[in-house]
């Protein structure tokens, strides 16, 4: 099952599964520009290009993604400073250096 994080009010949050994403989608917690990503290096797109629930489990079947990690951009929720980190960050709050 995948994973997903969101990046609302200036933090990324989750994990979610598919099925809650589209139940935040449903109650207007989330809309389709919503930023959306698998994490693991995954880009992130918006939750309105996801493609829908049932294609999304098909390719989840498909091998594996490449082992190369990709670093994830987030934003300090302090100064508002982007800055890099590893994917496995995900899901955790945290702050620049800076702050």
């Amino acid at each position: 099952m995948a994973n997903y994080y969101i990046y609302c009010n200036q933090l990324v949050q989750g994990p979610y599964s598919r099925a809650r994403l589209d139940q935040m989608a449903q109650s207007g917690t989330i809309n389709s520009s919503t930023q959306v990503c698998l994490g693991q290096g995954s880009p992130w797109q918006t939750y309105g290009t996801l493609p829908p629930a049932a294609e999304h489990a098909a390719q989840s079947a498909s091998p594996a993604q490449s082992a190369v990690q990709e670093k994830v951009r987030f934003v300090c929720p302090h100064c508002g400073q982007p800055y890099l980190s590893a994917p496995s960050r995900l899901g955790q709050e945290m702050v620049c250096r800076s702050c």
